[in-house]
C-alpha cells in the first residue's frame, strides 16, 4: 500500500492541477517502485481516480526510467491486441510496454512461484529484430525486412497489486503492464505471405490442456500486432535495435501460475517447456533440464 503522506500530495497534484509536469511524474513514478519493492500495492486508479491512459503512459516511461537504472532493454510487449480483451478493459486500443534483458529464459526452464507475487501466464508469439528500425514503418510489407525471425513465447507477467478485482487497464499501463519474465523458444525464419495469422496455439499444464486460441486473436495477425507495436514505440521515442524481442499480445487467457509443468503447443512453430515450482517445498521436479 502507498504511504499516506505520498497519498495526499498525490491527490492534490491530480485533483487541483490540469496538467503535471516531468519531475511530478517522476517523483509518483519513485514512490510507486518503492512500495512495489516492499510489497503489493494498490491500484493508482484507486487512489487516484482522476488518472487517465495518457497520464498512465507518462507514469509508466518514468517508472521503466528506474527499472533501466539496473536493468537493459530487451524488447516490447504489445498488451490487449484481442479487441474481446479492449472491450473487457475498456480500452479503444492496444497498450504497449517494455521487456527487460535480465527476464529473458531460453527452454527448458523453472520457475520458482515464491520469487513472485501474483504470477500468470500467457500463449503469445514474438518476433526477433535484425535491423535496427528509427522511423515509422507504413506496411507489414515494409516491415518484413528488419525481422529476423518468429519465435514463440510464453509470457510470466507478475501482477504486484492488492487486489486483482478492483484493477484497470490504467493501473497496469501505469506499472508497465506487469512485465516480468518471459520464456522463449525456438526460433524460424520469417518470410513475405507466411500464414502467421492462422496458426492454433494451446497451454497445457500436467497433460491438461488450460488455454487456447488463434494466433488471429492478436489484431487479426501477430505481424498486424507487431507493426503497431513497432510504430507505437518510435512514435514514443523508444529504441527498436537488432537483437531486441517484441511480443504480440496474449492469443488466450491470463492464466494464474500453478506449480506443475507446462507445454505451449505452437505447431509449426514448435513448444515450449517450462516448470513453475514452490521452494518452500520439497518435491521431484518434472521438468529435467540438460
Amino acid at each position: 500500500m502507498l504511504a499516506r503522506p505520498f497519498l495526499f500530495a498525490t491527490l492534490i497534484l491530480w485533483v487541483f492541477c490540469s496538467s503535471a509536469g516531468d519531475l511530478e511524474f517522476d517523483l509518483w513514478a519513485e514512490e510507486l517502485f518503492n512500495a512495489m519493492e516492499r510489497g503489493p500495492i494498490d491500484g493508482v486508479s484507486s487512489i487516484v481516480p482522476e488518472i487517465n491512459l495518457q497520464m498512465a503512459k507518462k507514469l509508466q516511461r518514468s517508472f521503466v526510467s528506474i527499472e533501466l537504472e539496473n536493468k537493459t532493454i530487451g524488447g516490447y510487449k504489445a498488451g490487449f491486441t484481442n479487441p474481446l480483451s479492449q472491450n473487457k478493459w475498456g480500452l479503444s486500443g492496444p497498450v504497449s510496454g517494455v521487456l527487460f534483458s535480465e527476464g529473458k529464459k531460453r527452454v527448458p526452464v523453472r520457475v520458482d512461484l515464491k520469487s513472485f507475487q501474483k504470477l500468470m501466464l500467457e500463449i503469445e508469439i514474438g518476433f526477433q529484430i535484425k535491423r535496427e528500425i528509427l522511423q515509422k514503418v507504413g506496411s507489414i510489407e515494409d516491415l518484413i525486412p528488419y525481422i529476423d525471425s518468429v519465435l514463440p513465447v510464453i509470457e510470466l507477467p507478475d501482477l504486484q497489486f492488492t487486489s486483482l478485482e478492483s484493477l484497470t487497464a490504467v493501473d497496469l499501463v501505469a506499472t508497465n503492464i506487469a512485465s516480468s519474465m518471459w520464456v522463449v523458444g525456438k526460433s524460424s525464419p520469417i518470410s513475405t505471405g507466411q500464414a502467421l495469422g492462422e496458426l492454433v496455439v494451446s497451454l497445457s499444464i500436467n497433460g491438461e490442456t488450460i488455454d487456447s486460441g488463434n494466433s488471429s486473436n492478436a489484431m487479426g495477425d501477430p505481424l498486424k500486432a507487431l507493426l503497431w507495436l513497432v510504430n507505437d514505440r518510435i512514435a514514443t521515442g523508444w529504441p527498436i535495435k537488432p537483437g531486441q524481442t517484441l511480443i504480440t499480445g496474449t492469443l488466450g487467457r491470463i492464466n494464474a501460475a500453478k506449480v506443475g509443468c507446462y507445454i505451449g503447443d505452437y505447431g509449426s512453430l514448435g513448444k515450449i517447456e517450462l516448470e513453475v515450482y514452490d521452494s518452500s517445498v520439497n518435491a521431484t521436479p518434472c521438468l529435467v533440464q540438460p
